[in-house]
């Protein structure tokens, strides 16, 4: 590296790297340079070298400030860019009650600059449905009718009927929905009493295992998401199959809003999966 004169002095060329305890630049000459070097002070010391650059961004302050959204579509679109041999799909949350599938699951080398473009054109506003939207998700695996508007069209049977399922009559691939959030649940009471109707349904609180659990820390917006994903998770969602087609959840809380959340930690540990936690793009590109 090279030292830099300080504001309104001149740089001096004739000044050399010595060895001293203070005064670590000085007029020494190229011979006790050498001979510095050669001592075992020299030989045996180590040494780390840094760039002008590297040490401007050390004292000039490296922080980028973003919006999360910003980070979110930025990691987003370079985790695509490594997956291969992958089907990926996208689903949101709609600005007001539940979610809608944007695009069906697809092969990545297919889908991958259609979603990228996609991603980029979100926009962050309304509500955060977690459970409402998990339950369309559920519909969509599950070849149902859609329950909100919106879903696209190539998601459905001729444009305008039931889902059309992602899963493959005698399948073996492993099935996963991905919840990113920076928000808890809110505005997100629609499907607290049509869960429990669900054939075979048993909630994760089973000391009442007939109505959803209320794991959520939103009050009753979102009281169902765990059971839902529950219900994904050991539940046969295509009977025409001779294979068990279950789906495992994992959940990402994005912010200081849902850090430690308890409503992501039941959603994912009943849905086979994991919760994981990010702040910032260097953790969300870990977590993904």
């Amino acid at each position: 590296s090279q030292s830099s004169p300080a504001d309104g002095e001149q740089a001096d060329d004739s000044l050399y790297p010595i060895e001293a305890s203070s005064n670590a630049f000085g007029t020494a000459n190229g011979a006790r340079l050498d001979s510095w070097w050669s001592s075992a002070a020299g030989r045996n010391g180590t040494y780390t070298f840094y760039s002008g650059k590297y040490l401007n961004y050390l004292n000039g302050g490296g922080t980028i400030t973003r919006t999360r959204l910003e980070i979110v579509q930025d990691v987003t679109v370079a985790t695509l860019n490594r997956l291969s041999n992958v089907n990926v799909g996208l689903t949101i949350f709609n600005n007001n009650q539940g979610g809608r599938v944007l695009i069906p699951m697809t092969p990545i080398e297919t889908i991958r600059t259609t979603m990228q473009s996609t991603v980029n054109g979100l926009s962050a506003d309304g509500f955060t449905p977690l459970s409402e939207t998990m339950f369309e998700v559920y519909n969509y695996w599950a070849g149902l009718n859609p329950r909100y508007l919106n879903s696209a069209a190539t998601t459905r049977v001729d444009g305008t009927g039931a889902f059309i399922t992602p899963l493959g009559a005698e399948s073996c691939a492993k099935n996963y929905n991905l919840l990113l959030t920076d928000g808890e649940p809110t505005s997100d009471i629609d499907v607290n009493t049509v869960v429990p109707g669900l054939t075979g349904f048993v909630g994760t609180d089973l000391s009442s295992p007939n109505q959803c659990s209320n794991n959520s820390t939103g009050g009753e917006s979102g009281r169902c998401l765990d059971d839902i994903t529950k219900y994904m998770f050991t539940h046969d969602l295509l009977s025409s199959s001779s294979i068990q087609d279950t789906v495992t959840t994992y959940t990402v809380g994005f912010g200081e809003d849902v850090a430690g959340s308890t409503t992501l930690a039941a959603a994912a540990e009943a849905g086979g999966g994991r919760p994981y936690e990010a702040s910032d793009t260097a953790t969300l590109t870990n977590v993904f």
